[in-house]
C-alpha cells in the first residue's frame, strides 16, 4: 500500500505530487487565510499533505492505522514538527484546540453514518470555536455508478496491491440501494495457494442534504461546497468545509 502511496504513475491510493501541491495551496490560502494553524489530518497516511503544510509554516497532528505510512511520514522533512500516531481514527480520542481539520479523499465515506457521525462529533470537539473541518468527499453518483461496474479478474505476475507475490484477482462490485452503499469485493488466490483471501470496501453515498444533516447533527455551521480545488475539477469528489458552531446542538 505505501508503495501505491507514493507512485506518480496514478492516484489510487494518493494523489501525484502536483495535484497535492494544488490541494494544499487552498487548505494554507483558503482556508487559513495563510496564518500559521495548527492541523489535525485524519487518515494522514504517508504525511504527504500534513509535510508539506508544515513547511509553510502550520504545526500538525497525523492519524492513521497503517504502520508503514506512518513509519514513511516519520521520515519526512518537516517531522519535527508533526506528530504521527498509529490509530483507529474511529475510537481515538482527539485534544483540543486545532484551528483545522481535514479528512480528504473520500475517507469520510468508507464509514457507515453513524461511525461518520461520531467521528464528526469529536472533530468539533477537538476544534476551538470556530474552527474549521475540511472533508473531500464523494459525488452521490459516483457512488452508484461504481456499484454498478461489471466485475474482473487480472492475473498479476509481479505482484500488485493486495499480494507482493504473483496473484490472480476478481474484483467485484455491487450497489445496495437502499443502503445507499456500495460494495467492492476483493478476491486474491497467490500462485500455489488453493484458498482465495476476500477483502470488501463499502463506500457510503449521501446527497446534498445528507451532508448538510451530517454536519448539522455534529454541530457545525452549513457546510459550503467547493467543486474547484486548483486548476482541476474532480468528477468524483468536492470539497465540503464549515465552521464549529459556538453554541452546541440544543443548547
Amino acid at each position: 500500500m505505501l508503495a501505491n502511496h507514493l507512485s506518480q504513475d496514478h492516484d489510487w491510493a494518493s494523489r501525484r505530487i502536483a495535484r497535492i501541491d494544488e490541494h494544499v495551496a487552498w487548505l494554507h490560502d483558503a482556508c487559513l487565510a495563510r496564518r500559521p494553524s495548527r492541523i489535525l489530518d485524519l487518515g494522514c497516511g504517508p504525511g504527504l499533505y500534513l509535510d508539506r503544510l508544515v513547511a509553510l509554516g502550520h504545526r500538525g497532528v497525523g492519524i492513521d492505522f497503517s504502520p508503514a505510512s506512518i513509519a514513511y511520514a516519520r521520515t519526512l522533512p518537516h517531522a519535527a514538527a508533526c506528530d504521527y500516531r498509529l490509530a483507529d481514527l474511529t475510537v481515538s480520542a482527539f485534544e483540543t484546540g486545532f484551528d483545522l481539520v481535514m479528512m480528504l479523499f473520500g475517507e469520510i465515506n468508507v464509514f457507515p453514518p453513524e461511525t461518520a457521525l461520531s467521528i464528526l462529533q469529536r472533530v468539533r470537539a477537538a476544534l476551538r470555536p470556530g474552527g474549521m473541518v475540511v472533508l473531500e468527499v464523494h459525488d452521490h453518483d459516483y457512488v452508484e455508478a461504481s456499484g454498478q461496474v461489471a466485475a474482473t479478474w487480472t492475473r498479476n505476475p509481479d505482484g500488485g496491491l493486495f499480494s507482493a507475490a504473483s496473484h490472480i484477482l476478481l474484483v467485484e462490485n455491487a450497489g445496495l440501494a437502499e443502503a445507499k452503499v456500495a460494495a467492492t469485493d476483493f478476491w486474491v488466490q497467490e500462485e500455489g495457494h488453493a484458498e482465495w483471501a476476500h477483502y470488501r470496501s463499502l463506500t457510503q453515498a449521501y446527497g446534498d442534504d445528507g451532508y448538510a444533516a451530517l454536519f448539522s447533527m455534529a454541530g457545525f455551521s452549513e457546510p459550503v461546497r467547493e467543486t474547484h480545488v486548483g486548476h482541476i475539477a474532480d468528477p468524483d469528489f468536492f470539497m465540503l468545509r464549515a465552521c464549529r458552531e459556538i453554541v452546541a446542538p440544543g443548547t
